[in-house]
């Protein structure tokens, strides 16, 4: 600190410039004495809790950095005086060059070449933050509400378009079970009426054919040539229109 500063503080300190003892603990009303080159003299508690953890006597603390709005240099060299010696009347803006700037209502003074603040904590900006929070703690609630509420429409929609789209594959699937029965019958009854049309010999020949004897076989069975079993079993396949063995064998079990 330069010699001037560190005279005119001695000056003020030494006028007397300070404040009532009952002051110094409180927390809600700010109280300070600092000359004009921002040097703080004195303050209460109020003022050093802005200063995070410094006191009064810690190297003639400079603090001007704490004025945001309006600036000490605009306090310190105003040239206008309101009644009873008074610089400033209103809201000041102070904090410690961080994020967190405090609002207080208050009067700044002239009082030999310093200058004396006595605030208090702006009790309505502090309401109607309180009440801001308020309205945006109930306007949270009702989103938080709102959007509980739509997604549980979401769920029952999702839930519903499942169903609706199962439904018409388990339609399909009755469906198809019921075609499938139907054409087994039909083919069945078909099937039925091609063996039924065929000859006592042509059946015989067919019994033997399904249960896998060969012409061979058959013939030496039923005790015919062989010549015949191949008529037999031309005619066979002719008459119940079946193209293979294993179609022949199904006609049989359709019965």
């Amino acid at each position: 600190m330069s010699q001037g500063k560190r005279d005119n503080r001695e000056e003020t300190v030494q006028s007397g410039e300070h404040f009532p003892e009952f002051l110094r603990a409180l927390n809600a009303v700010v109280v300070a004495v600092v000359t004009r080159e921002g040097v703080l003299v004195d303050a209460n508690d109020g003022f050093l809790s802005l200063m995070k953890g410094k006191n009064a006597a810690d190297d003639l603390a400079d603090v001007r950095r704490l004025f945001v709005d309006p600036r000490f240099e605009q306090l310190a060299s105003s040239k206008e005086r309101l009644r009873g010696g008074t610089v400033y009347k209103g809201i000041l803006h102070l904090g410690d060059g961080g994020a967190e700037v405090h609002s207080f209502a208050g009067q700044v003074y002239d009082r030999n070449h310093a200058l004396l603040l006595v605030m208090e904590r702006d009790i309505r900006e502090m309401e109607r933050l309180g009440k801001a929070v308020v309205r945006l703690s109930d306007a949270l609630a009702e989103r938080k509400r709102e959007v509980l509420k739509l997604r549980r429409q979401l769920q029952r929609q999702i839930a519903e378009s499942g169903r609706r789209r199962r439904m018409p594959e388990r339609l399909a699937d009755t469906v198809g079970e019921a075609a499938d029965s139907a054409t087994a019958r039909v083919n069945g009854t078909r099937g039925s009426r091609r063996i039924n049309a065929l000859t006592p010999r042509e059946k015989e020949v067919l019994q033997k054919l399904v249960q896998g004897d060969t012409n061979k076989v058959v013939a030496r069975s039923l005790n015919i040539s062989e010549r015949t079993v191949e008529t037999h079993r031309a005619n066979i396949m002719r008459k119940t229109r079946a193209k293979s063995l294993a179609e022949l064998v199904r006609l049989c079990l359709q019965r």
